[in-house]
């Protein structure tokens, strides 16, 4: 269900035929995916050797993690 959530909004900006989230993209293929235990966070890790936490409601990125190697996985905190 989480990830209808995400196609939803990503589908819906292309309707709109301005992208949402077009500055903030990960320039490499997601690899990885994992929400926050209210969905309201969104952890995706790239290729691009970026790590980024989105505010699923907004689209904004909150965080944006560099490391010297591709993300093939991530978790998110039960805390977070």
């Amino acid at each position: 269900m989480k990830i209808f959530i995400v196609l939803i909004f990503i589908a819906s900006s292309a309707l709109a035929q301005e992208p949402v989230w077009s500055k903030k993209y990960h320039t490499g293929s997601v690899t990885c995916l994992d929400f926050s235990g209210d969905g309201g966070k969104l952890l995706s890790g790239s290729m691009d050797s970026s790590v980024k936490l989105w505010d699923v409601s907004s689209g904004e990125v909150l965080k944006n993690y560099l490391q010297n190697f591709p993300t093939h996985s991530v978790q998110m905190n039960s805390t977070d």
